[in-house]
C-alpha cells in the first residue's frame, strides 16, 4: 500500500517537473507558447507527446518506458481549447497549497497575464519549491527503503531464534518464501531512488552528481575537536567559578551578612532561572547521550530535519557556556554588591541579571545562521504551539516540552 502511494506522488512529481520545464522555457525562451512546452495528460495518467526541447528532458517514471505501451497522440484542437485542455494537468497536483504547479497555473490561466515575461526570480522560486519537494519525496523513499530491511531483518532474527530454541531448520524454507514475496523481491522502491537521483542531479544540481547526491543525503553532523575543546574549556570555567564564589562566600562570611535576606529575596531568583535552564540542558544531553546508545531514532520521532539534530556534546557545550555565562553574573554581581568600593555603583549592580537575560534573548532570537539557529528555532516553534495550543495540531516535540514545563508549575509560580 505504501509503494502504491509513493508511485502516485512520483507521477505528481512528474508532472511538477513539466511545468517547471515549460516554466523555464517561458523565461528563457518568451516566444515560445505555453501550450506547446506543456504535455497534456489522458484519465490513465500517459503524456502526449512534446516539443523538441522537452523531448531530452528526463522526468521521474515510475514504471519502465517498456511497461506502458505507446504514447498517446494529442488530440487537434483551437488554440483557445487546446490552452486550457493542456492546463488540465495542473489540477491533479495535491503537495501543498502553494506549489510551483499552482503558482504557474495562477500566473498562465489569468488572461492579463498570458501576455507578461516572466523574470529569474519567480523562476528560482518555484525550483525551491519544487526542490524541497523532491528532498521530501526522496526521503519517504529512504525511509521506506529502511523499513522494508528492518522487516526482513527481523524475520531474519525470530526465524533463527526459533530453530535455536526448538532444534529444527524451518527457517530456510520460511526465508526462502520471504525472499520470494513482494516486500522481498520488489525493487521498485530502490529504482524509483535512482530516477530521483537522476532528475533531481539534471535538473538542480546542473548535473554535478557529487553535490546532487549529498544534498539528498544528509548525513548527521560529525564530531568535531573544536566542539569537545570548547565544552571541556566551559566545564572546567564553571568548576572554577562555582569554587571561587565559594570561596568568596566563606572568605566574607556572607551567610552573616546583614544584607543576606534581601540578596536571597531579589537576586538568587533570578540567577536560579539560569541554573535551572542549565539543568534542563544537561538532563537533555544525558538523554540524547543514552537514545543513541541505544539506537533510539530520536530525530525521526520529533521531527528534526537530517542533518540538523544535535549531539549530546553540542547540548552539553550550550549548557556548559550558559552556566559560565551565569557563573560570572553571579561572582560579578556579589563581589560589587559588597566591596565598599563599589557602592556608587548600585544601580549598575543592580542591572547586571538583566544584562545577563537580555544576552540570552538575543541568542536565543538571533536570525542568523550561527549557534544552532535550526536547533533554536525548532525550540521557539514548540514553545509557541505550546503557548498558542488550541490553535495548532500537538505533535510529540510540542507534547514533550510542555509535559516538562507542566511538571514545575511550583517553580513557575515562584
Amino acid at each position: 500500500m505504501k509503494v502504491g502511494l509513493v508511485l502516485n506522488e512520483a507521477q505528481e512529481l512528474n508532472k511538477q517537473m513539466d511545468a517547471l520545464i515549460a516554466l523555464r522555457l517561458k523565461v528563457h525562451k518568451p516566444t515560445v507558447p505555453f501550450e506547446d512546452v506543456i504535455p497534456s495528460w489522458d484519465s490513465k495518467g500517459n503524456r502526449s507527446p512534446v516539443c523538441k526541447e522537452m523531448a531530452h528532458m528526463e522526468v521521474i517514471e515510475e514504471t519502465e518506458k517498456s511497461q506502458r505501451g505507446t504514447d498517446h497522440k494529442p488530440e487537434a484542437a483551437n488554440n483557445a481549447g487546446s490552452t486550457l485542455a493542456n492546463l488540465e494537468v495542473l489540477n491533479h497536483v495535491n503537495v501543498e497549497l502553494e506549489t510551483p504547479r499552482s503558482m504557474i497555473k495562477g500566473i498562465f490561466t489569468d488572461s492579463k497575464y498570458r501576455d507578461l515575461t516572466f523574470s529569474i526570480q519567480e523562476l528560482r522560486e518555484v525550483e525551491e519549491q519544487l526542490k524541497r519537494a523532491f528532498f521530501e519525496f526522496y526521503q519517504k523513499l529512504r525511509l521506506l527503503k529502511s523499513y522494508s530491511f528492518l522487516n526482513l531483518l527481523a524475520v531474519s532474527k525470530i526465524m533463527k531464534k526459533y530453530d535455536k530454541i526448538t532444534s529444527r531448520s524451518a527457517s530456510k524454507a520460511y526465508l526462502k518464501m520471504v525472499d520470494n514475496s513482494y516486500i522481498g523481491s520488489s525493487e521498485e522502491v530502490t529504482k524509483l531512488m535512482e530516477r530521483v537521483e537522476a532528475t533531481y542531479i539534471k535538473h538542480f544540481s546542473n548535473a554535478n552528481r557529487s553535490k546532487g547526491i549529498s544534498t539528498l543525503r544528509t548525513k548527521a553532523r560529525p564530531e568535531r575537536r573544536r566542539t569537545t575543546f570548547c565544552l571541556g574549556f566551559f566545564s572546567g570555567c564553571s568548576v572554577a567559578l562555582a569554587v571561587g564564589i565559594g570561596v568568596i562566600i566563606h572568605a566574607r562570611n556572607i551567610f552573616n551578612h546583614d544584607r543576606r535576606g534581601q540578596y536571597m529575596e531579589n537576586m538568587f531568583p533570578l540567577y536560579s532561572l539560569f541554573g535551572f535552564i542549565v539543568l534542563h540542558l544537561i538532563m537533555y544531553s544525558a538523554n540524547v547521550f543514552f537514545w543513541r546508545r541505544y539506537r533510539v531514532n530520536h530525530p525521526f520521532i520529533f521531527g528534526f530535519k537530517p542533518g540538523t539534530d544535535l549531539g549530546y556534546r553540542q547540548v552539553f557545550l550550550v549548557g556548559a557556556g550558559l552556566a559560565v555565562l551565569a557563573l560570572v553574573g553571579v561572582l560579578s554581581n556579589l563581589d560589587m554588591d559588597l566591596d565598599p568600593r563599589t557602592k556608587s555603583f548600585q544601580a549598575l549592580t543592580e542591572l547586571v541579571p538583566l544584562g545577563l537575560v537580555t544576552v540570552l534573548l538575543l541568542i536565543t532570537f538571533c536570525p542568523f545562521n550561527i549557534m544552532y539557529r535550526s536547533s533554536r528555532f525548532f525550540l521557539l516553534r514548540c514553545l509557541l504551539h505550546c503557548v498558542f495550543a488550541p490553535l495548532y495540531k500537538v505533535t510529540l516535540p510540542d507534547f514533550f516540552l510542555a509535559d516538562q514545563l507542566t511538571s514545575q508549575v511550583r517553580y513557575h509560580a515562584q
